[in-house]
Order: structure tokens, then C-alpha cells, then sequence
């Protein structure tokens, strides 16, 4: 299980330093992993980081899924940690809770229906309140992610 996390994560780190420029390919065009020596020696401390760098955005993320597809909990669940290659891997019962924190709020509504199989589902959809709060959550995140790119120098 680890193995196969490590490897999404290396992955995931080399498509972005990549991106970023910060991965020098040598003569034989291969990437020169030296450069990511430290960034994966540091996954631990990227992985006990998570939780905290989460925190305040969990319900952003939600808001702009369900934005594009109303749906259920487990497919909510199954398109975020498909969007983030597994890293964030968020549980069924992590999702619930948010979700049901998020109805309460009222940034989302709910409505019972029957999928084709014949299995009864619960479809959450934005309300008003959940747009203006997902327009507020993503120029907040642009605003840090501007910074974050000033600071680092990654364009």
C-alpha cells in the first residue's frame, strides 16, 4: 500500500517540479532525480502536513465537484482523490461528515433519488450560498497560490 502511494506521489512530485523547471534532464534525456532527493526524503513530513493544509479547504474542493456534477457521497469521494492522483486520500466517512457540515450551512441541499441499479442515493447539489461561498474559497486560494508562486519563483 505504501509502495504504491510513494510511487503516485513521486509521480505526482515529478510532473510538478517538471511544470516548474526545477527537473534538469542529462544527456541521455533521462530526469535527473538528484533534484528530487530531498522534496521525496520530505513525503513524511508532506503527509503529516496534509491534514492542516486540508483543514480549510476540504469543503472548497467539494463545493467546486459538485459544482461540475451533482452527486453522491462515495462518487464525491472517488472524483477528489481521482483529481489528486490518490495523494489525498480521503475517506468515505471524511467525506460524509463535511458534506453534512456543509448541508447544515446550507451550502448544499440534498435530495434522496433511485439510481439505475435500483439502489437508493443521496444527491447533493449547490444552493446560491454554496456558489458565493465556492467563488469566495477559490479567490482565496488564488491568492495564496499567487503568493506561493511569487515566493518560489515557480511560474
Amino acid at each position: 500500500m505504501w509502495l504504491a502511494t510513494g510511487r503516485r506521489v513521486c509521480r505526482f512530485l515529478t510532473e510538478v517540479f517538471d511544470t516548474c523547471g526545477l527537473l534538469q534532464r542529462d544527456s541521455s534525456a533521462d530526469y535527473c532525480y538528484s533534484c528530487l532527493g530531498s522534496a521525496i526524503k520530505a513525503i513524511d513530513k508532506v503527509v503529516k502536513l496534509r491534514k492542516q493544509t486540508l483543514d480549510g479547504n476540504v469543503e472548497t474542493l467539494l463545493l467546486a465537484i459538485l459544482e461540475r456534477d451533482p452527486n453522491y457521497g462515495y462518487a464525491v469521494s472517488k472524483e477528489l482523490n481521482d483529481f489528486s492522483h490518490g495523494i489525498l486520500q480521503l475517506g468515505e466517512s471524511t467525506i460524509y461528515v463535511v458534506l453534512h457540515r456543509m448541508q447544515k450551512k446550507a451550502l448544499i441541499s440534498a435530495k434522496w433519488s433511485t439510481a439505475q441499479n435500483g439502489r437508493r442515493r443521496k444527491y447533493y447539489h449547490l444552493t446560491n450560498k454554496g456558489h458565493r461561498s465556492l467563488e469566495a474559497g477559490l479567490q482565496q486560494w488564488r491568492t495564496l497560490s499567487a503568493i506561493m508562486e511569487a515566493v518560489f519563483g515557480c511560474v
